[in-house]
């Protein structure tokens, strides 16, 4: 009888975990499909990198996952996703389980707009240090953006119009990471401190980040 109880135990266990598998190679398919769809629609190339897997759902530690977006046009713009896992500390010291967490970025760049010699602009909410001083180039912005510009806002930024787009983002996406804006010698990176792997968040961020970037003139 015993032994009956535990083959139907050992049973269910593989049953929930192929079932685990199944549902997480699905649900990566559809995601992939949608990329996949978006891209087309808009006319963008894409390139995806998956981390490698342990049977196909338990992500090795430190392996990245990469999505590739960019223009068939001849545009200059690129965008990359990256996410990956890593161990967290467990609070409870007592227990000897191992905490994963993903963590994410998504990067917007394009070099062919650098900013004038010797100027660099940070554009996105208040960090709390030199708070004066990103509010003085800030006048006129919503609270809830901050401008960072040592040597002063050079001439080519709509600064409105770039908090207008970053506002237009955190209402559609009130859990979301608030995208902020760089524009120095290398050009034009707008960062979001999270990976936006599903096909409709990244396709709205590509398209705030074009708007904040069309708010940009190159340097002469």
């Amino acid at each position: 009888m015993a032994g009956g109880t535990m083959s139907l135990l050992l049973a269910g266990m593989v049953l929930l975990m192929g079932s685990a598998i199944l549902y997480q190679i699905i649900a990566d398919r559809r995601r992939r499909d949608g990329l996949a769809a978006m891209a087309a629609r808009r006319g963008w190339a894409l390139e995806m990198e998956d981390r490698l897997a342990l049977a196909g759902v338990f992500h090795l530690i430190g392996r990245e996952n990469r999505i590739r977006v960019a223009p068939r046009d001849g545009a200059a713009w690129r965008c990359e996703v990256n996410n990956w896992d890593e161990e967290r500390e467990n609070p409870d010291l007592d227990s000897s389980a191992e905490l994963i967490a993903r963590k994410g970025v998504t990067n917007f760049l394009d070099a062919s707009c650098p900013a004038p010699a010797g100027f660099g602009v940070t554009i996105g909410p208040p960090a709390g240090t030199n708070a004066a001083r990103q509010a003085e180039h800030a006048t006129g912005l919503p609270d809830s953006i901050s401008v960072h510009a040592p040597d002063g806002v050079p001439e080519g930024i709509d600064l409105a119009r770039i908090a207008a787009a970053a506002e237009a983002w955190r209402s559609r996406h009130r859990d979301a990471a608030a995208p902020v804006l760089a524009w120095w010698s290398g050009g034009v990176r707008v960062r979001l401190d999270e990976d936006a792997i599903d096909a409709a968040r990244l396709e709205d961020f590509i398209l705030a980040a074009l708007e904040m970037r069309a708010a940009i003139r190159p340097a002469a």
